[in-house]
């Protein structure tokens, strides 16, 4: 569902005024795709980074949108995320996590936000993901946003 929801990302951003990439090997199995994706995030002089997932859980009761960061540039990026994410897919008691045992938070350069845009094992968020991406996209966006404002502000 995520390819779905990354190009319209990519086009309010452009919008916007900004570039964004969309990268994705999905030819690859998930090891290769993301050794293969983080030494292309390591390759460019990107200024951030956002990775895409939707969550599972065996129990269909799990819900909520999410956003896992390491360093302290990415919790910035992630709260500023998680404000309007989290309010369009509610659910998870704790929105942003830190997450040290994720390699692409871990191995690129830029500072990295790994996205969980809700479960597709809930029939609500499910159902939001696949019927309407596109405000899943605007959420994302809204967030990075507020996040790019806040840097030039500063």
């Amino acid at each position: 569902m995520c390819e779905r929801i990354a190009p319209l990302l990519r086009e309010l951003a452009e919008k916007a005024g900004h570039r964004m990439d969309v990268v994705d090997f999905p030819h690859l199995d998930n090891g290769a795709d993301l050794a293969r994706t983080i030494a292309y995030a390591n390759a460019r002089n990107y200024d951030l980074g956002i990775s895409l997932h939707c969550d599972s859980h065996r129990s269909p009761a799990a819900h909520g949108a999410h956003i896992c960061c390491v360093s302290a540039v990415g919790r910035r990026i992630a709260r500023a995320i998680a404000g309007p994410l989290c309010a369009l897919v509610p659910g998870r008691a704790e929105p942003v996590q830190h997450r040290d045992n994720l390699a692409m938070l871990n191995r690129t350069r830029a500072p990295w936000c790994l996205i969980e845009c809700g479960f597709l094992t809930h029939a609500g968020d499910a159902a939001l993901i696949s019927q309407h991406p596109e405000k899943i996209a605007a959420a994302i966006w809204e967030g990075l946003q507020a996040y790019i404002d806040s840097v030039s502000a500063a």
